[in-house]
């Protein structure tokens, strides 16, 4: 029976020398809790951090202080699936002041020893999140949609432009793979790009690929991938672009140069013809002039009279090829007059033009470690008659040529401005120039 008594004195003893150390550890909360979640011992900072006294929180739910992450199912078998592994596990909440107000935790789980239950270590980390909120806030109000991943390429985050792009919201897509936004016939080679960038820890060069929007609808889009380093992980953050009217913008332009060497196919071809036909009816015209009816027998007057027949049908047949090539010319031909001349947007073309030719001077030029700044001082001009789709072949081939004279890199700007009833576009670059052999 004294035996009996000893060890329940020196038990007694123990847990109130263990409550003095909880509650002398500051300014963290300590707290020891059970398997069912409840409070059963917490130290004096739980006033400091959450407004309650130590004892208005024991034998209290942890979901008193803090939004409980056992409740979301990937979280639950997260955090038991650590301690289960390493006897620990760190990550973050959301806490509960009793005011009413919330504050960003950081919670340290340890497994209890020979115990049921856990300790649990909780740091008010509100002001470190500040810059992340910050960060977080940007990321979700971009214009491009960002997805991020973990190691397993499961995702971990989605914003709003992500949402509105493929067709899911974020809780749908919640520690899914990133393949389901992926044709099937694309994902074994977009896993291997996947595990290659985790393994190098490499920032991306852009990239195009298909998407593939929950609705089934596939949809071209230009990626950036970059890898980053949190916490011991991992993680690849995306930002994926909608490049639909790029690649229309594309097609059009590929199309205006078909049609572009199909006039000047059809002018050369037409020019050469009508060499033909002007031989063939100066030969036919001097045969009509120099062909008289003979006198004589009416055999060879009838003969005659054929053959200028005959030359009159070559006549008509040749002049009936030049109006085919006339028609010709005027197809190839380029005139100030053109009916399909319209109403042209001189700035707009121009930043048209600039995001068209964006994987030649930013993307391609830096995955090669040349950085080029584009400068723009767009005046408020009218809209003038023109052709859009010359000017912005021209406006392509100043600025490639532009590239091409800037190895090591530089400046392009563009200005337009009014003079008088004419709009000016100066377009300079800080190239090398043409050499003089040249």
């Amino acid at each position: 029976m004294k035996n009996i008594h000893r060890r329940n004195v020196s038990t007694i003893m123990e847990q109130k020398e263990l409550e003095d150390v909880i509650e002398s550890i500051s300014p963290d909360v300590l707290m020891v809790v059970d398997r069912e979640r409840n409070i059963i011992m917490c130290n004096a900072s739980v006033k400091s951090m959450f407004g309650y006294e130590a004892k208005e929180v024991i034998n209290k739910k942890t979901n008193l202080l803090y939004f409980d992450r056992r409740s979301d199912p990937f979280h639950r078998h997260e955090i038991h699936d650590k301690l289960e592994k390493e006897g620990y596990h760190i990550g973050l909440a959301i806490g509960k002041t009793k005011d009413g107000n919330t504050i960003h935790l950081e919670i340290i789980t340890s497994k209890l020893k020979g115990r049921n239950g856990v300790v649990l270590l909780v740091r008010d980390i509100s002001e470190h999140k500040r810059p992340e909120e910050k960060y977080n806030s940007l990321i979700e109000n971009a214009n491009d949609a960002v997805v991020s991943m973990d190691e397993e390429a499961k995702i971990i985050a989605f914003n709003k432009k992500a949402e509105e792009m493929f067709g899911y919201s974020r809780d749908e897509l919640f520690g899914k793979s990133f393949l389901l936004l992926i044709p099937s016939r694309e994902r074994e080679q977009q896993k291997k790009v996947f595990s290659e960038l985790i393994r190098t820890n490499f920032i991306g060069v852009p990239f195009e690929i298909m998407g593939l929007r929950k609705d089934g609808q596939e949809v071209p889009i230009e990626t950036s991938p970059s890898v980053l380093r949190s916490g011991g992980r991992y993680i690849l953050t995306v930002f994926i672009r909608d490049i639909t009217e790029r690649k229309k913008m594309e097609q059009r332009l590929l199309q205006t140069e078909k049609l572009k060497s199909l006039g000047e196919l059809a002018g050369g071809v037409a020019h050469d013809f009508n060499n033909i036909l002007a031989a063939i009816l100066g030969r036919v015209q001097l045969l009509t002039i120099n062909v008289k009816t003979p006198t004589g027998k009416q055999e060879r007057r009838k003969t005659t009279f054929a053959l200028k027949k005959g030359l009159q049908i070559i006549e008509k047949a040749a002049l009936d090829g030049a109006e085919t090539v006339r028609r010709i010319q005027e197809f190839s031909r380029r005139r100030i007059d053109d009916k399909n001349f319209t109403q042209v947007d001189i700035n707009e073309l121009i930043n048209d033009v600039l995001e068209f030719t964006k994987v030649r001077w930013k993307n391609a030029a830096e995955s090669k470690g040349i950085k080029i700044k584009i400068r723009k001082k767009l005046s408020s001009i009218p809209f003038t008659l023109g052709s859009a789709a010359e000017l912005r072949e021209v406006f392509t081939n100043l600025i490639n040529n532009a590239v091409d004279a800037m190895p090591q890199g530089g400046s392009i700007e563009f200005k337009t401005f009014r003079e008088n009833s004419h709009i000016l576009i100066k377009v300079t670059d800080s190239g090398e120039g043409i050499k003089k052999a040249i």
